[in-house]
């Protein structure tokens, strides 16, 4: 993705993203009534609505280690499988960060600003990213105009800044938007995902490397980010030049080293490197065939009106033609955008949670980066402006029913 044009950085955009981001995350405080799974994990009331679900698990883990350690006390079912392994679902990336800072603060706020700096800094680089990546793809484009090179460039520049302002506006208020800014993994898996498509498509191999390996100890779709192998593969077809073989084969190795690293600590815990596969029978989630979360809810919607349900059908919709967008367009394979695209949507739209077919599908694709740049190429002005509402409405629905202990995500 190298090229001629020089990309700047919308400082405005920045600011209107942060604006609206946090008018949305500071929504928790609304009144409204406390859920029965609201939990007080700190002692600084103002912290707990953004210390809500996973972030418990996270901090319990992060203080105790893979045990279990009366966690769930508000639950009063037995679990299915042994208690410690239930601690094997999430990735040790956050719960050795938050170790880190609670053992030089003794503060929970010092990880959750961490996790907010993660946010922040993913949304310059999803600037740059998008606003390279169609300039891209324009300048490749023969064009049947008559318009002079200059005159073609600036309109090519234009474009590219609108969607990578609103791929940036788009992402900064989507309707999952408080997860990003409470203890959990998304801001770190966004970010280190962004960073693996900068590397790999900048041939910056340190960075797509080292980033790949965080990426693979965030959470069990962080390994995803090596579908972008790919880009080494057609680099090395069209040259012949065997660096970008050897360039691929690190970058798969680095990623791959990071979740072996957690595989190897999981054998030696639980004498069962995929401990974190059995873990998810606590949530009794299933695989199933591509889209069956989607499938499900829709039939479960017949009789069951819910409002969580009604938000996470109307959300997982808008993600997948997103995500179908971005796989129909055939300039996008070659760099490696389509296939993790299409690779990361299979994955998480293939795996449900009895009764609750849509549980977390919707965070999950909302990690995608790929599909803001779907939403930012939407023709329409107006109706990327309704979708834009529309997704900041659902950020704020969210925030409060989440800072509140109602299940969401």
């Amino acid at each position: 993705m190298k090229t001629a044009h020089t990309t700047v950085v919308s400082y405005r955009t920045l600011i209107a993203a942060l604006i609206l981001h946090y008018l949305v995350v500071v929504c928790v405080y609304l009144p409204f009534p406390k859920g029965i799974n609201y939990i007080r994990m700190s002692p600084q009331v103002w912290l707990q609505p953004y210390l809500q679900w996973d972030s418990q698990w996270y901090l319990t883990i992060a203080k105790h280690g893979y045990r279990f350690y009366s966690l769930l006390h508000h639950i009063h079912h037995a679990p299915p499988i042994r208690a410690d392994i239930m601690t094997s679902a999430y990735f040790p990336f956050l719960p050795m960060l938050i170790r880190l800072c609670l053992d030089i603060s003794h503060h929970v706020l010092v990880p959750l600003i961490i996790d907010n700096v993660a946010f922040i800094a993913s949304l310059p680089l999803l600037f740059v990213i998008l606003q390279d990546l169609t300039l891209s793809l324009a300048t490749q484009k023969p064009s049947a105009s008559h318009t002079t090179p200059s005159r073609s460039s600036k309109k090519h520049d234009k474009h590219a800044r609108q969607i990578a302002i609103w791929g940036t506006l788009f992402f900064a208020v989507n309707p999952i938007s408080i997860i990003y800014s409470s203890l959990y993994t998304e801001s770190f898996s966004f970010l280190f995902a962004l960073l693996v498509t900068y590397g790999v498509l900048r041939d910056h191999l340190w960075i797509s490397a080292l980033a790949g390996c965080l990426s693979a100890t965030t959470h069990s779709t962080g390994i995803l980010v090596g579908a972008f192998v790919v880009v080494y593969i057609v680099r090395f077809i069209t040259t012949r030049q065997r660096k970008h073989l050897w360039h691929g084969a690190l970058f798969s190795f680095a990623t791959l080293s990071g979740l072996l690293l957690f595989l190897i600590f999981l054998y030696i815990r639980f004498h069962d490197p995929l401990a974190f596969t059995k873990a998810e029978a606590y949530w009794h989630r299933t695989w199933e065939f591509p889209f069956a979360p989607y499938v499900q809810g829709i039939l479960l919607a017949t009789h069951d009106h819910s409002m969580a349900l009604f938000f996470d059908l109307t959300f997982e919709t808008i993600f997948l033609f997103a995500a179908i967008a971005i796989t129909i367009r055939k300039e996008l394979w070659k760099n490696g955008v389509a296939f993790y695209t299409l690779a990361s949507t299979l994955l998480i739209a293939s795996t449900v949670v009895p009764h609750f077919p849509t549980m977390s599908v919707p965070r999950y694709l909302s990690n995608i980066w790929p599909l803001y740049l779907a939403f930012a190429s939407i023709h329409t002005r107006i109706l990327r402006g309704a979708l834009l509402i529309l997704c900041l409405l659902g950020g704020v629905y969210g925030a409060i029913i989440f800072g509140h202990g109602f299940w969401f995500e």
